[in-house]
């Protein structure tokens, strides 16, 4: 801060700033609004998480001398039009050429966004100084900006701002600048079907990148959000690692092969807070103090189905604040081999299945929920399981060359499903199937032994688990099972005719099912959230509402070697100092 404000005064006498500092002989001119804007935005943030109003006072009257500078500019319509650079390499931006200079993509709409967020944030510096004045006189300047820009930038016929790119759009959600309900959820359908048209990819720049996946939380889509973030092609930071990054780079175009502006650029590192804020669920300050005297805890599990784990921690000043979730993916993983059914069944019949996240008939390789596509795949087996299941609370796909063609002849496939939206049904009795030469492996996930072998067939069958019928059978089908699982909790069976002393069906393909009782079922996992709070902190902690009337859950306020349970069975146990519900 002190850079910036020593630079200003090097400039010139007018309150800009130059577009570098220090300055080392390139970017000398007057700064972009949104790059000097990091002036403002940056002495603000240092008082909300320090609590230090020195910070205010010693730059308080070097920042409306540049605030001021900006009002200068205004054009006549109200808005701040000049932009140097605008929503910087943004995907179209950066095709060719790298970036283009000049050229400002969503100028307009990011110059007046900048300007209006630093009115805003000025003036509750010098409410908070006492000058009222000053707070009187630079929210008057904000509300003017935020009426031109609604009236010169929004099309209410397109429900769209400025140039309809997504860059527009996330700031205008961001900061919420539509004038009326209607219009909100006009300029939010708007951009989530733009992102849906690209294949769930970003289209922004420095700019847009920055609040982006804020405003599509905001607006209760972080699993969007997530999409984007997690994706692998162009564009994107998985991508960037794809093409063999170490470092974040200035421009989505760049390759591993032609660099188009710098390798080594923190600029499109500007989402790292929503990684905090939104998968952790760490926010600052619910009470609207800074410092960190209050923090909102709040993680959404069930926007990020696809996670298992998040761990996050910030050191304060008044110490270290930590959150942890963990949760089971509210989804269901099945494998089949060739010629049999993969079934997805939704515990209870309650929820439908969502999504299809992994689908391979081939050589799948890993296990559920990190499996990975094999030397074979068959590239349609997404699009077939998600048209035959999602929408449904069961389906039953078969794994068969006939449904999604032959991907790799003479070779044995298998058919995996990884579906999001609900829970798998804990099934009264474990089951499964074997092509003839393959080995069949039954274990009792939860816990307990084998009890009982209630079918078995090495032959030829119909039906699915709970339900077979047999065909051709070897009548030593029963008595083998039983010898090498009963009273284990694993047990291996070799699909064979050697293991079985016949081959009960000459010249036909065979398999082996069984089903047998007495391993424990359990109910699905539950959430598992850990936070730690600094000393002298209140802490505001959301428990998801899917959860708070769940048996199963507990909230358990832990200090040094004490701990207390504050929430079970669906309700507040009271009784722990410093504890309520409610606020």
């Amino acid at each position: 801060l002190h850079d910036i404000q020593d630079s200003q005064m090097f400039l010139n006498n007018s309150g800009e700033v130059p577009d570098c500092v220090p300055f080392y002989g390139h970017g000398g001119q007057p700064s972009d609004p949104a790059w000097g804007g990091g002036y403002t935005i940056i002495w603000y943030l240092m008082w909300s998480y320090f609590e230090d109003t020195r910070i205010l006072n010693e730059h308080y009257d070097s920042i409306r001398l540049y605030l001021d500078s900006l009002t200068r500019q205004l054009d006549g319509q109200g808005l701040l039009s000049f932009a140097r650079y605008g929503d910087w390499c943004s995907v179209g931006d950066g095709f060719n050429s790298g970036c283009g200079w000049g050229q400002a993509p969503e100028g307009t709409m990011s110059s007046t966004f900048h300007y209006i967020l630093e009115m805003e944030m000025f003036a509750t510096v010098a409410k908070l100084l006492g000058k009222a004045a000053d707070e009187r006189e630079y929210s008057a300047r904000g509300a003017s900006a935020r009426a031109a820009l609604n009236m010169q930038l929004y099309h209410a016929d397109k429900g769209t701002y400025a140039g309809g790119y997504q860059c527009d759009q996330a700031l205008a959600l961001y900061s919420a600048f539509p004038a009326s309900q209607a219009d909100h959820n006009s300029v939010a359908t708007f951009l989530l079907n733009d992102i849906a048209n690209k294949n769930y990819h970003l289209d922004t720049g420095i700019v847009g990148t920055r609040y982006l996946l804020d405003a599509l939380s905001n607006l209760g889509n972080s699993s969007v959000a997530l999409q984007i973030a997690t994706q692998t092609d162009f564009p994107s930071w998985g991508y960037m690692i794809e093409q063999g990054a170490t470092t974040l780079w200035e421009n989505w175009q760049t390759s591993r092969y032609t660099a188009y502006g710098s390798r080594n650029h923190i600029m499109f590192g500007s989402q790292s807070a929503w990684y905090y804020q939104h998968l952790a669920g760490i926010r600052q300050g619910w009470r609207g103090l800074p410092g960190w005297q209050s923090v909102t805890l709040a993680p959404e599990p069930s926007n990020f189905s696809i996670l298992t784990t998040v761990s996050a921690s910030i050191d304060t000043a008044r110490g270290t604040l930590a959150s942890a979730w963990q949760q089971t993916p509210q989804g269901i993983c099945v494998a089949a081999g060739e010629t049999n059914n993969a079934t997805i069944m939704c515990y209870g019949g309650v929820g439908t299945i969502s999504s299809i996240s992994f689908a391979s008939f081939g050589t799948p390789e890993g296990s559920c929920w990190n499996h990975k596509l094999g030397a074979c795949n068959a590239a349609n087996t997404t699009a077939i399981v998600s048209q035959m299941c999602v929408g449904k609370s069961a389906c039953s796909v078969p794994s068969l060359d006939t449904l999604f063609g032959d991907p790799c002849f003479d070779v044995h496939k298998t058919l995996v499903i990884e579906a999001l939206g609900c829970y798998p049904a804990p099934e009264p009795y474990l089951c499964g199937t074997a092509s003839e030469n393959d080995v069949l492996e039954l274990t009792c996930q939860d816990g307990g032994v084998i009890t009982s072998i209630d079918f078995a067939s090495y032959g030829m069958q119909t039906g699915s688990c709970g339900a077979f019928t047999e065909s051709c059978t070897a009548l030593s089908s029963q008595a083998v099972v039983e010898q090498l699982c009963l009273n284990k909790s694993s047990c291996s069976i070799p699909a064979t005719n050697a293991q079985f002393g016949q081959d009960p069906c000459p010249q036909q393909v065979k398999s082996l099912a069984v089903q047998a009782s007495g391993c424990k079922t359990a109910p699905p996992a539950p959430f598992k959230h850990q936070v730690t709070l600094p000393a002298n902190t209140e802490g505001l902690l959301i428990v998801p509402l899917t959860l708070l009337d769940a048996p199963s859950t507990s909230v358990i306020i832990a200090e040094e070697l004490t701990s207390s349970i504050v929430w079970r069975a669906g309700a507040f146990v009271p009784g722990t100092p410093g504890v309520k519900t409610g606020y």
